[in-house]
């Protein structure tokens, strides 16, 4: 008697730790289910799904699945919710009768639904570019991976902004990011990433076969800029000299009046030195304006002209060429 009791009483906890723990799960699916109906009413689509999501986890049930479809359905995503409601229609189909025909209202409801969603749900098309191998790819769309064996088929996909990362061996991941419409088809030719570890086109090379590089926006501005400057100030002389030019000439004619020979009156003498310190201003403006407009052109016209180096898009490129009906 004591060995079927001991066997008895080593065996009692072992089989009641299942139970706790799916009792646990239970009632932690039911919280989570509870809290998730809330948010729906609320229009808290994105904290809803989740919730259900994990509910149905903890405690699979043919209900669950019914409210998670409808839950991404008011989400916007219908291609999730589609999928989600032929997994409720399929797991109602395993139920006893009695049982399935407490779903008949919402079996009819989830049919509905699917024949309003399926014309909607857009399709994505992946498309590894011509120079690469599926071998050794990791694919992934929005963070689930997917296998070469989902390339160049159109897969359903939810409307809205995606990401799709491509990486394949020797070269660092490229992101694609796209957005996509209810009812459209799209094809994504991927891009590649930029070789790892290459270096950079635009490295100056070295050596014996090394180039002048072009030179800097800087110098060349700069000269471009004193051009400016000496010319600017080289004109403004110029008509400095011109204005004191014509005054001085117009001094000569009260000259005239106002002396005889050598010998001026008052007026006359005045008229005589003003002529001559606008004479000097005169000379020394036109000879320094003539000066800076010459050193102006110099600087202008041998200044060194910029180069403009333009990127091309080769294999390396992180961009991605999009292709189909948008």
């Amino acid at each position: 008697m004591r060995r079927p009791l001991l066997l008895l009483a080593f065996l009692a906890p072992v089989g009641l730790l299942p139970a706790t723990a799916w009792g646990q799960d239970v009632a932690a699916a039911d919280a989570l289910f509870n809290k998730a109906i809330a948010d729906m009413d609320a229009g808290r689509y994105d904290a809803a799904c989740p919730a259900l999501a994990e509910s149905q986890h903890l405690d699979p049930r043919s209900g669950t699945l019914f409210a998670i479809a409808s839950c991404n359905a008011k989400a916007g995503k219908i291609a999730t919710a589609s999928a989600f409601y032929g997994d409720y229609l399929r797991s109602v189909a395993d139920l006893p009768a009695a049982t399935r025909a407490k779903h008949a209202d919402r079996m009819k409801i989830a049919r509905v639904e699917l024949d309003k969603l399926r014309p909607q749900i857009p399709t994505l098309k992946l498309v590894l570019p011509a120079s690469a191998s599926a071998d050794g790819a990791h694919l992934r769309r929005d963070g689930t991976e997917l296998s070469a064996a989902s390339l160049g088929i159109a897969l359903p996909i939810d409307p809205g902004p995606h990401l799709v990362t491509l990486e394949v061996p020797g070269r660092a991941p490229a992101e694609h990011r796209f957005s996509i419409e209810r009812g459209q088809t799209k094809v994504l030719e991927l891009g590649l990433g930029l070789p790892v570890g290459g270096t950079s086109e635009t490295t100056a090379p070295t050596g014996p076969t090394a180039t002048a590089l072009p030179p800097s926006p800087s110098e060349s501005n700069g000269r471009r800029l004193g051009a400016y400057v000496a010319g600017g100030a080289g004109v403004a002389l110029v008509v400095v000299g011109a204005v004191t030019g014509g005054l001085a000439l117009g001094k000569k004619s009260v000259v005239n009046a106002d002396c005889a020979g050598l010998v001026c009156n008052a007026a006359g003498e005045a008229a005589v030195n003003a002529g001559k310190t606008l004479g000097t201003v005169s000379t020394v403006g036109f000879a320094l304006g003539a000066a800076g407009v010459a050193a102006g052109a110099v600087l202008f016209f041998t200044a060194p002209k910029q180069v403009k180096i333009e990127a091309s898009a080769g294999p390396g490129s992180l961009s991605a060429s999009f292709k189909g009906v948008w």
